[in-house]
């Protein structure tokens, strides 16, 4: 695993995901789904999430805000990813998980590896994406 995660093994984490959420559905799900990945598919889900974190980072160094139209298009393709690899992630969900980039100094840390800053602009696009979500389900 730790190749796969440049040298990050989230299996590390196991005990204190169960301190933290027990047996959330999200949790469940996505320790069903994990568990039958191949080394392949770890692979795939590595590459699809560093191009989401550089497609957001070349935003970043562009001077985009997090409200523009295809920066919210790159939140809501990382909130795709974790719905399509880990469990269904609907905005409420991806806003949470936000937050918790946000207020976790080691997924900021695994985020701004990506780019200097990175982990707050994502933060914003994902919040920005959600209400954008909310506003044009109205």
């Amino acid at each position: 695993m730790e190749d796969l995660f440049g040298g990050f093994n989230p299996s590390q984490y196991d005990e204190e995901a169960r301190r933290e959420w027990g047996t959330s559905e999200a949790l469940v799900e996505s320790d069903k789904r994990t568990r039958r990945y191949t080394p392949d598919d770890w692979k795939a889900l590595g590459a699809e999430q560093a191009s989401i974190y550089e497609d957001a980072y070349s935003a970043l160094k562009a001077g985009k805000a997090p409200s523009d139209a295809g920066v919210m298009d790159i939140a809501e393709r990382h909130r795709m990813s974790i719905d399509r690899w880990f469990y269904p992630c609907g905005h409420g969900m991806h806003r949470r998980l936000a937050a918790v980039y946000e207020g976790d100094v080691r997924f900021w840390e695994r985020i701004d590896k990506h780019g200097e800053g990175l982990t707050s602009f994502l933060v914003e696009a994902i919040r920005t994406n959600a209400a954008r979500q909310r506003t044009e389900g109205d």
